[in-house]
């Protein structure tokens, strides 16, 4: 991914964060409670946190039955916005850990 593109790619997820951390506050307090309960390392864990906020921007379904990234991409007014934003909404699930970026755009695992 270019430099550019990639600065895009962090501004667009700060626009996303914001957005559904401001709008849905109350459904990730929910989720963030819930978690609490269930493992009492949460709270100390960073990684599981912003795991945890990553889920809940990307894939936790609102009571609406939509994610936040779908209403993100609805209201994004920056067509490169919604361009990089949609492509969030395809997530792999996998074992797999991004080591490195090379310099030819392929992923070292």
């Amino acid at each position: 991914m270019p430099v550019s593109l990639l600065k895009k790619a962090f501004h667009t997820k700060d626009k996303l964060k914001a957005f559904g951390l401001d709008r849905f506050a109350k459904a990730y307090q929910q989720l963030c409670k819930k978690m609490i309960e269930s493992d009492s390392s949460f709270e100390s864990d960073p990684l599981q946190a912003r795991a945890l906020e990553d889920f809940f921007l990307l894939e936790y379904l609102l009571p609406d039955q939509r994610t936040v990234l779908s209403h993100f991409i609805e209201s994004a007014e920056d067509a490169a916005d919604v361009s990089l934003a949609e492509q969030w909404g395809m997530v792999i699930h996998g074992v797999f850990h991004v080591r490195q970026v090379k310099e030819d755009q392929c992923f070292e695992l």
